[in-house]
C-alpha cells in the first residue's frame, strides 16, 4: 500500500457547486450523479464538503426545510485535504484519525478529485479492516444507554457503547 499513490485511486474530478445552492439542490445533484458527496465553493482556493450524512443529520434531523436552507450553512469547513502524491495506508490513517470518510486532494489549490472510503475499500479492503480495528480500540465506552443489545436483542437500561455498537452488560463482558 505504501507504493500505491492517491491519484491512482482517487475519483477525478470531483463535482463543485457553489454555496449558494439549496439542500434539496445539492440532494438531486447528488442522486442524479450517484454520488455521497459534494465539493462546496467558497472562494477561488477555499472549499467546504457537504455529504449525505450532513443533510440527514444537519438538516433533516433539525427540521430545517432543504429547500430553503442554504448548504453553505450545513458543510463541513475547513475541510482536511491531501496532496495526489501521498500513499494510500498514509491516507487511510488520515480518514480514521480524523473520522471521516472522504478526502478531497488538492494540487495547486486546486481540488482535483476525491478519495473515498469506498475506493480503499475497492482496492484493498484487509486495509479498511486493520485502521478500523485501531479506530475502534481508541473510542471510548460509553454507558448508561437505555435500548436494544445489538448483540442479543434484549431490552436493557445500562447498555454500553462500545466500537459504534451497543451492548448489555452480559454481552460486553463476553467481548472481553
Amino acid at each position: 500500500m505504501k507504493e500505491i499513490k492517491v491519484e491512482e485511486v482517487m475519483t477525478r474530478n470531483p463535482i463543485i457547486i457553489e454555496k449558494e445552492i439549496s439542500i434539496m439542490d445539492a440532494a438531486k445533484i447528488m442522486k442524479i450523479e450517484r454520488i455521497g458527496s459534494l465539493i462546496v465553493r467558497l472562494s477561488k482556493n477555499e472549499y467546504g464538503i457537504i455529504t449525505e450524512r450532513d443533510i440527514i443529520y444537519k438538516v433533516v434531523a433539525q427540521g430545517l426545510d432543504p429547500a430553503i436552507t442554504k448548504v453553505e450553512t450545513v458543510m463541513t469547513f475547513p475541510i482536511i485535504t491531501i496532496g495526489p502524491d501521498l500513499n494510500l495506508e498514509d491516507a487511510a490513517n488520515i480518514m480514521w484519525k480524523h473520522r471521516i470518510r472522504r478526502l478531497p486532494v488538492v494540487s495547486d489549490g486546486k481540488i482535483i478529485g476525491i478519495l473515498t472510503e469506498n475506493d480503499i475499500i475497492r482496492l484493498s479492503p484487509g486495509l479498511i479492516e486493520v485502521t478500523r480495528e485501531v479506530f475502534e480500540q481508541t473510542q471510548p465506552l460509553v454507558s448508561g444507554v437505555r435500548g436494544y443489545c445489538d448483540k442479543c436483542r434484549k431490552y436493557d437500561e445500562n447498555l454500553i457503547y462500545k466500537a459504534g455498537k451497543y451492548y448489555c452488560q452480559e454481552c460486553f463482558h463476553k467481548l472481553e
